[in-house]
């Protein structure tokens, strides 16, 4: 015991902890912002993530059906939430749109599902036209989600992923309660 008392009262000894407590002042606030930067970024990129799982998940979960109605589609609506979970569903907006092609080759909306922080008239994604085939449709799901950043490190990003899926078991999914 006596030994590290006398080792610790070596002339220095103090001013080599106090340049260590120093070098750790220094040093500490930019690993614990970087820290911070990593929980943001994993964070972002895992909400970017999730919307392109909502997003396909919300295609294809139409385009398994044979007619739909309002309450599928608030059914599926739920799920596109409950897949961005943990984050706040009050950022989310998306846009179910069935696109069909006639026998010329025209490419019109058939229906649309909106719900959400979304422009409810926009236009069918470009690629719905080429994966559309002359008397049949093609499921196109637009999900869109604000991410706000947990420390403010990063500005705010907004996710846009869309999905196209094509009917399995009829060329056409008709909505039945319009």
């Amino acid at each position: 015991m006596n030994a590290r008392l006398h080792n610790s009262s070596k002339p220095g000894a103090l001013r080599q902890r106090g340049v260590m407590s120093i070098e750790m002042g220094l040093v500490m606030p930019f690993v614990i912002l970087l820290l911070l930067g990593m929980v943001d970024l994993s964070r972002m990129h895992l909400a970017g993530r999730k919307a392109v799982t909502a997003a396909q998940s919300a295609a294809d979960l139409v385009a398994q059906e044979t007619t739909i109605d309002g309450f599928r589609l608030d059914d599926i609506a739920a799920a596109i939430r409950t897949i961005l979970e943990p984050f706040p569903s009050g950022s989310v907006g998306f846009n179910l749109i069935s696109v069909v092609m006639d026998a010329d080759g025209n490419t019109a909306v058939d229906w649309r599902y909106t719900g959400g922080l979304i422009d409810a008239d926009m236009a069918a994604p470009a690629g719905a036209a080429n994966l559309a085939e002359p008397g049949g449709s093609v499921i196109a799901a637009v999900v869109s989600y604000q991410h706000a950043p947990l420390f403010g490190l990063f500005s705010p990003m907004r996710f846009s992923e869309v999905a196209l899926a094509k009917p399995r078991r009829v060329p056409v999914i008709p909505r039945i309660d319009e």
